[in-house]
């Protein structure tokens, strides 16, 4: 292996299963801010295009229903997913 990927290796093990992480935690605290950012602005704006659909009849239209079912459904996947991942890799998990 290169040194830039010696960097990004851990030699740490988890305390609770007894595996050695395959990531170094440092980094796992970049991704966790990532994740954060990304669920923050996914809640607004699909909350806001939410809001959108339901002020404005004139934007329910069929075609603009798909769109409805789609913005929910990632709102819906949003929260599920952000709520697992966020507190696993702030955790080094």
């Amino acid at each position: 292996m290169n040194s830039t990927n010696n960097n990004l290796l851990s030699n740490e093990t988890d305390p609770f299963s007894g595996i050695q992480s395959p990531i170094n935690c440092d980094t796992l605290k970049y991704f966790t801010v990532y994740s954060i950012l990304m669920f923050g602005s996914s809640l607004i704006f699909n909350s806001l295009l939410l809001i959108a659909f339901c002020k404005n009849k004139e934007l329910r239209i069929p075609i603009n229903m798909l769109i409805l079912a789609i913005t929910v459904m990632n709102l819906l996947a949003t929260c599920s997913e952000m709520s697992f991942i966020i507190p696993s890799t702030f955790n080094c998990r």
